[in-house]
């Protein structure tokens, strides 16, 4: 290991364990699985990677390792497990014990490896085990213990820390007043009838997933999944977080089928959609499975009853949709957008943008006819005018390539939350 490459663990859920001085103990009535820690560290389907930490307790019960779910830490879900079962050091996964390795003392490494898609055990720098089976998918770390006052261990790693997901962005808000950027609801109509709706999309048969951190208490609001990008009535919510009070309930179309657990300040709530199946999960511990599975494209959108609740800042996976924009482009035409079609094509693309003073864009170009890619992807920095963006393709397209009556289409990418595309046509 070259130690400047270890990264600190730094984790997205903690839950049923406090915090003093930055020591994190366990101090819940939750079962062994029902308290845990998730990273934000993630390690890709194909790289390698490992953590390891050192033993500074015993005489306890706890599992660090591995999952596909940056969700749960149920032992089922921890695919890869380091086990310290009182003084022994075993191997779990997915729940299971495998192998009773060795006893354990204080100062004790253990390491966990994937190399090459093999998930590989370590004991103070022996490898002690192979596992069976290999990596598919994307991976997190994560950990749940048994006993009040065990420790999160100080985990190192070679993961990195996952870039943080996109706030939801609205196509509809009503009932809403904004200020400084913060909406609260100010209006008497009732519950249902003032909300919002996004534009980000889940196409049907695509995983997403969207959560929010609780931080209001003693309302009654929905976020979840509709069908509808034109409604928030309570109906139309196929899949919803309610929070009502200081409890969180699921309701789909508008019925309540469970009342999970009591909520605190903190609390994050998510929702996700998974093959098909719809999943509900708090502080990452998987609550309720819906007996519908989707069918449709969905939509983030809520509704609040009482005035002043905020809109939260949702996170989501869920892309905005493409918009397109078209020019017709004569082979012998100049004007503002268009500087030079013999060798050069020079535009301005239209977009507000208000953060910093330059925008790292991707772009990739295709002739949509021949349905052809023209170019590998490039990336620029693009210098902000007065609401436009302003490049040049003369690396993409010369001469040769571009055909009359020929549709192209530059695929551009500005963040993890827009892709857009601009479209043109030579016309002779």
């Amino acid at each position: 290991i070259i130690e400047d490459k270890l990264n600190k663990v730094e984790f997205d859920y903690i839950d049923g364990y406090c915090e003093s001085k930055s020591v994190w103990n366990r101090c819940t009535e939750k079962g062994w699985g029902k308290a845990g820690y998730i990273s934000k560290n993630k390690l890709p389907l194909g790289d390698n990677g490992e953590l390891f930490y050192t033993v500074n307790e015993l005489d306890i019960t706890k599992v660090v390792g591995f999952s596909n779910q940056n969700t749960s830490y149920e032992l089922e879900d921890i695919l890869f497990g380091l086990f310290q079962g009182g003084n022994h050091f075993l191997i779990m996964e997915h729940g299971d014990i495998l192998a009773d390795i060795s006893d354990l003392k204080i100062g004790d490494e253990l390491r966990l490896q994937i190399k090459d898609e093999q998930v590989l055990y370590f004991h103070n720098g022996r490898k002690v085990y192979t596992s069976k089976e290999v990596v598919k998918e994307n991976l997190y770390i994560t950990g749940t213990s048994l006993e009040d006052g065990v420790l999160i261990d100080d985990i190192k790693t070679t993961l990195q820390i996952e870039n943080e997901l996109p706030s939801a962005e609205w196509d509809i808000i009503s009932g809403y007043c904004e200020n400084k950027g913060v909406w609260n609801r100010c209006t008497k109509e009732g519950f249902g009838k003032a909300g919002y709706i996004s534009k980000n999309k889940l196409p049907f048969g695509d995983n997403g997933e969207l959560f929010y951190t609780v931080n209001e208490p003693d309302i009654t609001k929905i976020v979840g999944f509709s069908n509808q990008n034109t409604s928030y009535e309570l109906e139309d919510v196929l899949f919803g977080l309610l929070q009502k009070d200081n409890q969180f309930l699921i309701m789909e179309h508008g019925d309540i089928l469970a009342d999970i657990p009591d909520l605190k300040i903190g609390d994050k709530l998510r929702l996700q959609i998974k093959d098909g199946q719809v999943l509900y999960f708090h502080n990452g511990h998987k609550v309720y499975i819906s007996k519908e599975v989707v069918k449709e494209d969905l939509y983030i959108t809520g509704t609040s009853l009482e005035d002043g609740v905020l809109i939260d800042d949702i996170k989501t996976t869920l892309l905005i949709p493409e918009t397109f924009v078209t020019y017709n482009l004569s082979t012998s035409y100049k004007n503002k957008r268009i500087l030079d079609v013999t060798n050069v094509v020079s535009f301005s693309y239209l977009e507000r943008y208000s953060k910093g003073a330059n925008k790292p864009l991707s772009f990739k170009i295709y002739d949509v006819t021949l349905n052809k890619k023209l170019a590998p992807q490039i990336d620029l920095e693009v210098k902000r005018g007065v609401n436009l963006y302003q490049f040049e393709l003369s690396e993409m397209l010369v001469s040769n390539d571009i055909k009359v009556n020929h549709t192209y289409q530059i695929e551009i990418y500005e963040d993890r939350s827009k892709k857009r595309y601009v479209q043109f046509v030579f016309k002779p």
